[in-house]
Formats: structure tokens, sequence, C-alpha cells
């Protein structure tokens, strides 16, 4: 039960491997929370990353069982550098503009995604830190990917 941490004064939370599980309230994570690791669990369900601590630095939900639309056009925290959302089951179309601009690593490889949006600012998508990780792989993709 995550509302239990709500109010405990946490910077880092690391959960890994396949014993832990269930849905993933991000409104119900500490405020100070600065890196929020549940890689290879069992954690299901729709992901509100506009819920996410705004302190946050770093999210990985990979190798879980997320599904759902994915929404990055959310208002994601300002700060956030690393995303990792690969290897679950998102599905629908991506849209990669107004990320947060210290976004160095974005991760969605391994899902259900068909489709990709840039937007208008693809230059400054790929002239700043994101340029070179970006993980597109492993989707079917139902459209061309020009980017």
């Amino acid at each position: 039960d995550f509302d239990a941490l709500r109010t405990v004064p946490l910077t880092t939370l690391t959960l890994r491997g396949g014993l832990f599980g269930g849905t993933v309230p991000l409104d119900a994570m500490p405020r100070s929370l600065q890196e929020l690791t549940l890689q290879g669990g069992k954690f299901s369900g729709s992901v509100d990353l506009s819920q996410a601590p705004r302190e946050l630095r770093v999210l990985d939900l990979s190798h879980n069982n997320f599904s759902g639309p994915l929404n990055l056009t959310a208002t994601l925290p300002p700060g956030l550098t690393t995303l990792r959302l690969g290897a679950n089951h998102f599905s629908g179309t991506v849209v990669l503009s107004g990320l947060p601009r210290n976004l160095s690593l974005l991760g969605l490889g391994g899902n259900q995604l068909v489709g990709l949006e840039v937007g208008n600012d693809t230059e400054a998508l790929f002239a700043g830190d994101l340029s070179g990780n970006l993980d597109l792989s492993s989707n079917p993709w139902g459209c061309p990917l020009a980017l």
C-alpha cells in the first residue's frame, strides 16, 4: 500500500524483482521523492505521469505489466532526466513534444505502441541531452517513423 509512504521523507525508492506488484498511484508517493525504480516486478494498471512528484529526477517502471495509453504531454516533473517505461504493455500513439528539457534518457522499447508524433519541435527534441538516448525499439509501429 503506497498511501502509507505519502508523508515519509524519502528521496529514493527502489523495488526490483518479481516479488512486488499491484497498481502504482504516483500521487501517493512522497513529495520529496527524486528517484523511483520499480523495475522487473509485477506492477500493472495504467500510469498517470502527471501525478508524479515534482522533485522526481528518475522514473524507472520498466519490465512490468503496465498498460493503456501513455501520455507524455502531461505535466511531467520539470527536472526529470531519466524515464524508463520499456518492456510493458503501453499502447496507442506517443507524442514526443513538450518533454522536460533535462530529459537525457527515454526508454519506450518493448511496448505495444503503434503511432508516434513529434510535433513542431523536432530539432529541440534531438538537439539536447536526449539525442542518442531514445529507445523506440520492439513496438508494432503502424506508421513510418520519420524523425
